[in-house]
């Protein structure tokens, strides 16, 4: 009787193949994984950027109408100066109307910001176009506040308009309170509106026609009849 002994060789190398081929296959699976994710992540970059170039281009037609009223919005400031210091002198205003420019609050949109942020899109972008994005939506952040804070200022300075009224001395100091809050935000808009803007056209961002109406409206002067104080 011939008893064979296993070949220990042979059972290694039968082992070692087979270990082979399980790691083989874990190693594409992950590949195949990693490339599923991949495309995935892009597809969900490519519709965040169509979702922020629309609405970056929103807010830049606002940004650049800003930009627009700049000047007419230091005349205006000049013109409720004015009235004021008439005011304090006589303690006593004309019939005035038109001291608000009124429609201040346009549309700054930061929805689809919001949205890349809470679906953990942003991650995947370029990081220097990252870096533009975030920098162009921390002054939008800003910018509303600014919008809110100057409509107030500009609401406190329209208790001017009407018929003529008797002024005193509390009524004047609450006046150059407001003034000077809004001298402040049309500094602010003066210097941060172009650099908006700016930030826009390194995303790539075509400009809009300007909203004629909207700078129309806002560049007309405050009107002032001394007749009928």
């Amino acid at each position: 009787m011939h008893i064979h002994r296993p070949k220990v060789g042979h059972g290694l190398l039968e082992f070692l193949k087979e270990l082979g081929t399980i790691v083989l296959g874990i190693v594409i699976a992950l590949f195949l994984e990693a490339q599923v994710e991949r495309i995935h992540w892009a597809n969900e970059v490519r519709k965040g950027e169509a979702a922020l170039r629309k609405e970056i281009t929103v807010n830049d037609r606002y940004f650049q109408d800003r930009a627009a009223i700049a000047p007419c919005m230091q005349r205006r400031l000049q013109q409720a100066s004015a009235l004021i210091e008439e005011a304090s002198a006589k303690g006593r205003l004309p019939r005035v109307d038109g001291v608000s420019p009124g429609g201040l609050g346009g549309l700054v949109e930061i929805s689809a910001w919001q949205s890349q942020q809470a679906a953990q899109v942003l991650v995947h972008y370029p990081d220097d176009e990252l870096a533009s994005l975030s920098l162009y939506y921390t002054q939008t952040l800003q910018a509303e506040a600014w919008r809110d804070a100057e409509g107030v200022a500009w609401r406190g300075l329209a208790i001017m308009d009407g018929p003529p009224k008797r002024m005193t001395d509390a009524d004047v100091a609450g006046l150059r309170v407001r003034l000077q809050d809004a001298k402040t935000y049309a500094r602010i808009w003066e210097v941060n509106a172009p650099r908006q803007i700016d930030l826009a056209r390194k995303l790539g961002i075509r400009p809009l026609p300007l909203d004629r109406s909207f700078v129309a409206r806002t560049c007309r002067d405050i009107r002032v009849d001394s007749t009928g104080s």
